[in-house]
């Protein structure tokens, strides 16, 4: 029987090898796209799934408030507090305190070679001893439970050791760490594996909290909330006792300067497996993704898969008065109705099989290079596992039963004497059926190009505005490593700056404690005018900087002047305010602002007299806001940002740009010796910001791309055979004189039709999505007429394009061909 099956199958698809292609392929495409989607979305959602503790493993989220107002959230506790609650919670069964301190710029260097290997070296934590007893990370050398008991020990990645010590033994070596703090020898404690591509966090160093008492950092105290804590629990079922305990201590040891602001905490805490796509918060210490942009990729994946469903389904249809007569003739000839049920379905799963097939070998294929074309990495992994092979025959067995189920069901059901008999033709159950899936099928195209207009936009906008600064021609260099109160390093960072400038090929050079595109680490609550109550204020982000920083950024100065200079690296008596920041302490314009005099709790009791204020620029992308700024002259520098003078014309520029590099290192070199010379553009950085965005709008257009190639196909193999179907009423047309022009209206009108049934379908649809996507962004575009016009244009152009060549065909036909049978 099953010989017999295949053989029909076989017969049927040779027949009619235009529709058995238009299948297969729009069915392989299909499932190619969904494979590649699914890939992602396991991977996006598989973070930290490594972690053998991850179900009993939380992280401990403060939320801020002022004044009973909730200023803001983050990934921070004081570092006391959960010392203090695991002393006392018998339920806590362990926890890890870190802090990441790349913002400090820390080298590595192996000294012990004729030619020390310095490294600048980025995800560099300061933890626990604890740390490998919560989190599965792998040692690959030395002891979990000693390595990171003593001040002096450091652990390192593989690759971080291949970086230092080549092929060698690293194990016992030392590393000098330097930064901004200064310079510390370490021993090598021990040697761990890389992180896995899924990890949250992805430590290439680590060196222990006790190194803070080491270089006298006081973070024993309760005024400071900035250590990430992952808190092991003895059972889930105990999170609430927890929760309560942190809230509960807190307020046991909330500091009287917190009371007196009206600073509060309320503490929660996060399940680890969430943290990656479920965190919005400023400081996060790592990556994390967007779940809202998981659900979009996942809602395109269905929509594709339901698009060549459609096809196949509107196909089936199309052929029906075709398979009808087929199915009246086999049942007088005595086939039973379970027999046609199971013809159908076994080309319905010969068909399946064939294109998953063809989907697996287009996946692996296009995992390869997809990074290429949207720079996001996908990591094959599902093959690998068993259950996905056990869901990819579940899949195919229910795949192939829906896509089968209307001519197995329903057309093996029809009796032999209505079929035979010519009435099956006028039948308008298939026909509602079909038209309503093409509604559908552009509806979902529709859909798609609204939304990839509308993303491709937005990301143009952002990139677009005026930043208020000049982010061109700007070199950022990281600061060596020294102690920034060392007065011999300030002399060093001046002789550099002085002896760049008699270079005209430079014509500014600021330091500074951030960079534009860098979120501004420093802030301070309760910032307000001298003589106002100490509850009152704002929160206020603030820069260290020298006095050439609006010469390095062009920023302008709307009222006062900026900084004179002075030799000192601390000066907290005179301090430049940005527009936002006047506004926000209640001044009605920048000149009222001059001369005031603002309290900061960061500075104490310091007077602080305002004799500047500068116009706003976006410090980072248009997705945030413009914060209140404070500048503050100081030679705390993470970054030197040097200005180039270079010529307009692109090719110039070009040129003209390696001898100034080359420039730029010799100076570097004279002053720094010791220090790599490692750069990076201002206007790269700052573009990495929308590098997510970017990436997701790759994706949603790759993917829309496909869903909309696989629509046409279909409608490409639905006009084929439709136009077939009215080969003989064409004839008859041209015989009565019709034209060209009348005949191509009349075959194309009703996919037009359907093609603005599926805009008045998709349009509101596709507003109210787009509208809450854009909510999330501080500066975003409005929704216009494009958004209507773009798409119904396209459709009709991509369907009049598709149907055109068997439009034209069916037109040229001689009548006397179309008409021979009749």
């Amino acid at each position: 029987m099953l010989k017999n099956y295949l053989i029909l199958a076989f017969r049927h698809l040779k027949r009619k090898k235009g529709f058995a292609f238009i299948n297969i392929a729009g069915m392989g495409v299909s499932l190619t796209v969904v494979l590649v989607i699914l890939q992602y979305v396991v991977q996006e959602t598989s973070y930290d799934s490594f972690h053998e503790k991850l179900d009993r493993t939380y992280r401990v989220v403060g939320t801020m408030t002022q004044a009973g107002k909730e200023a803001a959230a983050n990934p921070g506790s004081h570092a006391p507090l959960s010392v203090a609650v695991a002393a006392q919670v018998p339920e806590i069964e362990t926890y890890v305190r870190f802090d990441r301190i790349d913002y400090t710029n820390v080298s590595l260097t192996n000294k012990s070679e004729a030619t020390p290997r310095q490294v600048f070296q980025g995800n560099f934590y300061i933890v626990d001893s604890t740390f490998f007893e919560v989190l599965s990370f792998e040692l690959v050398s030395g002891d979990e439970r000693s390595a990171l008991t003593k001040p002096e020990n450091m652990v390192i990645t593989e690759s971080v050791a291949k970086k230092l010590f080549g092929n060698q033994d690293p194990m016992g070596r030392e590393i000098e760490m330097g930064n901004n703090w200064g310079k510390y020898p370490f021993l090598v404690s021990g040697v761990m594996k890389d992180p896995p591509f899924n990890s949250q966090i992805s430590p290439q160093v680590l060196i222990p909290l006790t190194f803070y008492d080491k270089i006298n950092v006081k973070i024993n105290d309760w005024e400071n909330s900035y250590l990430g804590t992952y808190v092991l629990l003895n059972s889930p079922q105990s999170i609430d006792r927890v929760t309560s305990a942190y809230n509960s201590i807190y307020q046991e040891h909330r500091p009287e300067s917190q009371k007196n602001q009206g600073v509060n905490y309320e503490y929660s805490l996060q399940p680890m497996a969430d943290v990656y796509l479920h965190s919005s918060f400023e400081f996060e210490s790592a990556k994390t993704g967007n779940y809202t942009y998981v659900v979009f990729i996942s809602i395109v994946g269905a929509l594709v898969l339901i698009i060549s469903w459609v096809n196949y389904v509107n196909l089936a249809t199309a052929q029906s008065v075709e398979r009808a007569r087929e199915v009246g003739i086999r049942k007088v000839f005595g086939s039973l109705k379970r027999q046609l049920i199971s013809q159908f379905l076994f080309e319905s799963m010969l068909i399946n099989a064939v294109s998953i097939v063809l989907a697996l070998t287009l996946a692996q294929t296009m995992l390869g290079r997809i990074g290429n074309w949207t720079g996001i990495e996908i990591h094959s992994t599902l093959i690998a596992e068993p259950m996905f092979w056990v869901w990819v025959v579940l899949f195919w067995l229910t795949v192939s039963f829906f896509a089968g189920f209307y001519p197995a069901f329903i057309l093996s059901g029809y009796r032999p004497a209505r079929v035979l008999g010519g009435r099956f033709s006028t039948d308008s159950r298939g026909v509602f059926l079909r038209r309503s899936l093409v509604i559908f099928q552009f509806a979902v195209s529709a859909l798609l190009i609204a939304g990839t207009i509308t993303v491709y936009r937005q990301i143009g906008y952002m990139r677009s505005q005026d930043l208020g600064i000049n982010i061109n021609d700007v070199v950022v260099l990281k600061s060596p490593p020294s102690a920034l109160s060392s007065v011999e390093f300030n002399k060093k960072v001046n002789y550099f700056k002085t002896e760049l400038l008699r270079n005209p090929q430079f014509s500014a050079m600021t330091t500074a404690s951030t960079m534009p595109g860098h979120k501004i680490g420093w802030t301070s609550t309760k910032v307000r005018r001298k003589g106002e109550a100490e509850g009152e204020g704002a929160s206020f982000s603030l820069i260290a900087c020298d006095k050439d920083y609006p010469a390095a950024l062009s920023i302008n100065m709307i009222a006062g002047r900026f900084f004179q200079g002075h030799e000192q690296p601390w000066v907290t008596g005179e301090i430049v305010i940005n527009k936002r920041a006047a506004e926000a302490l209640g001044y009605q314009s920048p000149e009222e602002a001059l001369y005031q005099h603002l309290a900061c709790p960061v500075f104490g009791d310091a007077d602080l007299r305002i004799i500047g204020v500068t116009d706003d620029y976006h410090h980072q992308a248009l997705q945030s806001s413009i914060e209140p700024v404070i500048y503050v002259l100081s030679n705390w520098s993470n970054y030197y940002l040097v200005k180039l003078n270079l010529e307009e014309t692109v090719d110039k520029k070009t040129a003209a740009l390696a001898p100034v590099l080359s420039s730029l290192e010799s100076s570097w070199k004279e002053a720094f010796p010791e220090s790599t010379f490692d750069y990076s553009f201002l206007d790269e950085q700052f573009n990495q910001q929308y590098k997510t965005d970017q990436q997701f709008g790759a994706l949603f257009t790759l993917f829309s791309a496909f869903a909309i190639f696989i629509g046409c196909m279909g409608l490409f193999g639905l006009a084929s055979y439709t136009l077939y179907q009215k080969t003989k009423e064409i004839g008859i047309r041209k015989v009565l004189g019709a034209r060209y022009g009348d005949i191509m209206v009349l075959v194309s009108k009703e996919f037009l039709v359907l093609v603005l049934m599926g805009n008045v379908v998709a349009i509101p649809a596709g507003w109210w999505l787009v509208s809450n996507w854009l909510e999330g962004y501080a500066y975003r575009i409005e929704i216009g007429w494009w958004f209507v016009a773009i798409p119904v244009v396209s459709l009709l152009v991509l369907t009049f394009l598709t149907i055109l060549f068997q439009v034209l065909k069916a037109v040229r036909l001689n009548p006397v061909e179309s008409l021979r049978n009749e």
